[in-house]
């Protein structure tokens, strides 16, 4: 019994030495994937939602539709990339909107600037 509590103890000495020895840092890599969540959404509200409305008052629907479809591509990048490494039914859902966004603003982009 108390070989098998001395293994035990070593290992987690071990793997606490091969953290220690490691560059990374949990808790910076989770401060950047938070950083980078918030500054795509901050990017998004900040940047695309107003060209997007000062496009539409001035009459250039294609612009808008084309901001609009490369804010979904985004979109589409970020969730199928998660549901891909979690398979959660939330982030396919997620997915398949996104797609289909993205089919329906590219469409109406092309539409509009090949005047259909």
């Amino acid at each position: 019994m108390n070989n098998q509590a001395n293994d035990n103890t070593n290992r987690k000495e071990e793997i606490l030495e091969k953290s220690r020895k490691s560059n990374r840092d949990e808790g910076v890599e989770y401060a950047k994937r938070q950083g980078d969540s918030i500054g795509r959404l901050v990017v998004f509200f900040a940047v695309c939602i107003p060209l997007s409305v000062i496009s539409a008052l001035s009459g250039h629907m294609s612009t808008v539709w084309a901001l609009e479809a490369v804010s979904c591509a985004f979109w589409f990048g970020e969730v199928f990339a998660y549901y891909r490494f979690t398979k959660k039914k939330s982030y396919m859902i997620k997915t398949v909107c996104a797609a289909l966004l993205l089919i329906a603003f590219v469409y109406w982009f092309i539409a509009t600037v090949q005047g259909w």
